[in-house]
C-alpha cells in the first residue's frame, strides 16, 4: 500500500508541473523527498539512504560529463560559424515539391552530427519551418517532417545524450549499438522518406526568398575551414575513437575557428562555452543563439535527480510489483509490445525522456538476457515515442520552436515507423 501511494503523489507532482507550466525539476525534488520518506519508513538507515543516492548519482557520472562537453560543443559550434554554414547550404537546395523530403533528411543530418533533437530543432528545424511557412506548405506538415528528423540523431548518433544514456543504462558499447540500430531503422527511414516524397508531390507552393539564411552570411565568414569541427565528428566517429575525446577535439577545433577566422577574443569564447552564443544581430538571434554549459543545467539536474531514484529502487524494491505485472504483461504477448506499453506510461508519466528512459530500463530490464537487446528495444521505443505524447518536453518544445500545431504528430510519420516495424519483426520472431 506504501508503494501505490508513493507512486500516486509522484505521478501528481508531475501531472501538477505540466498542468501549471513549472519546470518539472520541482516534481522531481517532491519525488525525491517521498521516495527518501518512503525508505526511511522501510527501516533503512539515514546512512544506508544517502548510500543509495550517491550511488545512483555516481552511476550517472558518465552522462553528466557528456552533458557538459555537448554545452560547450553546440554553443561554439554556432559561434565558429558550423551550424550556420550548414544551414545555410542546405537550406539553399530546398525544392517546394521535395520540400518535406528535404526538411526530414537536412533534420536527420544535422541531428546526426550533434546528436540532440533540441538542437537540432533550434537551428535547421526553425530555418526549415520558416522556408516552408514562405511557400505556402501547411504547417502540420513542416511539424511532422521536422519532428521525424530530429529524432533520428537521438537514436544513431555516438554524441546523442539519450543513446549514451542507454549506453550507461543497459552497460552496452555506444558504436555496437549504433551499428545495431542503424540495422533496425533503414526500413522505417526508407518508408519516411517516399512518404514524404509522395506527400510532398501533392503540395501546390511556390519558391521562397533566402533573406532568411542570407542573414548568416553578413554575420559569420562561411568559409570552408567553418566545417572542420563536424567533419572531424564524422571521421573521428567512423574510426570509433572514445565519444569524450572525440567532443574534446571538435571543441578545440571550433574554439580555434572562433578566434582566428571569426574573430572572437578567448575572452568571447569562454563566456560563450559558459552562457551560450549570441550573435550581434538580433534578426538572427532566433535562428542561432544557444548552447553552452548553462544550457545543459537543468537537463543535467533532470539526470542526476533521476539517477538517484534507481539506488532507492534498487534496494528498497519500490518497482517490484510494477515489475512483476510488466512481465506478465510480456509473457502474454511479447517483449516488445510490454515494452511500449510501458513506454508510453513512463513517457506520460514522466514528461521527459530522462526519467521515461531510465524507468522504462528498470521495469524491463529483467524481460531480456541479453543486454544489446535491451538497449536496442529502448532505443527503438522509449526514445522516439517520448516525442509523440504531446504534454512531454520532447514534444511540447520542439512544436513550439517551429510554431507548429499539435497536429503535426499525424505526419510524424517515423515516429511511428520505428516502433511499428519493431513490433511486427517481434511477432514474427515470437512466431
Amino acid at each position: 500500500m506504501a508503494e501505490a501511494v508513493v507512486l500516486l503523489i509522484f505521478a501528481v507532482l508531475l501531472l501538477g508541473c505540466v498542468v501549471t507550466g513549472v519546470s518539472v525539476v520541482y516534481a522531481l525534488g517532491g519525488g525525491l523527498v517521498c521516495f527518501c520518506i518512503y525508505t526511511r519508513y522501510c527501516g533503512y538507515s539515514m546512512r544506508q539512504l544517502g548510500s543509495m543516492v550517491w550511488q545512483g548519482i555516481w552511476n550517472s557520472r558518465t552522462i553528466l560529463r557528456i552533458f557538459v562537453l555537448i554545452g560547450f560543443l553546440t554553443a561554439l559550434w554556432r559561434a565558429s560559424g558550423t551550424i550556420p554554414s550548414i544551414v545555410y547550404y542546405s537550406a539553399a537546395s530546398m525544392v517546394p515539391r521535395y520540400y518535406l523530403l528535404l526538411t526530414f533528411l537536412l533534420c536527420c543530418g544535422m541531428s546526426m552530427l550533434t546528436g540532440t533533437s533540441f538542437g537540432t530543432v533550434s537551428t535547421m528545424g526553425v530555418i526549415c519551418a520558416s522556408i516552408g511557412r514562405a511557400i505556402g506548405i501547411p504547417p502540420a506538415y513542416i511539424g511532422g517532417a521536422v519532428m521525424s528528423g530530429i529524432y533520428f540523431g537521438e537514436q544513431c548518433s555516438p554524441l546523442s545524450s539519450s543513446a549514451l544514456l542507454i549506453c550507461d543504462l543497459t552497460e552496452t558499447d555506444i558504436y555496437a549499438n549504433i551499428v545495431q540500430v542503424f540495422r533496425v531503422v533503414l526500413v522505417p527511414f526508407a518508408a519516411t522518406a517516399i512518404w514524404y516524397l509522395c506527400l510532398g508531390s501533392g503540395i501546390s507552393a511556390h519558391a521562397a526568398a533566402a533573406a532568411d539564411t542570407e542573414l548568416f552570411r553578413q554575420s559569420f565568414d562561411l568559409g570552408g575551414i567553418v566545417l572542420l569541427p563536424a567533419i572531424l565528428i564524422i571521421i573521428l566517429g567512423l574510426l570509433r575513437i572514445q565519444v569524450e575525446q572525440i567532443m574534446m577535439i571538435s571543441i578545440i577545433s571550433a574554439a580555434a575557428i572562433c578566434v582566428s577566422v571569426q574573430g572572437m577574443s578567448l575572452k568571447e569564447v569562454a563566456e560563450a562555452m559558459v552562457n551560450g552564443y549570441h550573435v550581434a544581430m538580433p534578426e538572427l538571434a532566433v535562428l542561432i543563439d544557444g548552447g553552452g554549459l548553462k544550457s545543459m543545467a537543468e537537463l543535467g539536474v533532470i539526470v542526476a535527480i533521476s539517477s538517484s531514484y534507481f539506488g532507492i529502487f534498487s534496494s528498497t524494491g519500490l518497482l517490484t510489483r510494477l515489475k512483476q505485472q510488466v512481465a506478465a504483461l510480456a509473457a502474454g504477448s511479447s517483449v516488445y509490445i510490454a515494452t511500449i506499453i510501458v513506454s508510453v506510461a513512463t513517457c506520460a508519466v514522466s514528461c521527459n525522456q530522462t526519467l521515461a528512459s531510465m524507468l522504462t530500463c528498470e521495469l524491463t530490464r529483467t524481460l531480456v538476457q541479453s543486454r544489446q537487446e535491451l538497449a536496442i528495444n529502448l532505443e527503438t521505443s522509449v526514445i522516439v515515442i517520448a516525442g509523440l505524447i504531446p504534454w512531454s518536453i520532447a514534444c511540447a518544445f520542439p512544436l513550439a520552436a517551429v510554431s507548429a500545431p499539435a497536429e503535426s504528430l499525424a505526419y510524424a510519420f517515423y515516429l511511428y515507423a520505428v516502433p511499428g516495424w519493431m513490433l511486427v519483426r517481434s511477432i514474427l520472431l515470437k512466431k
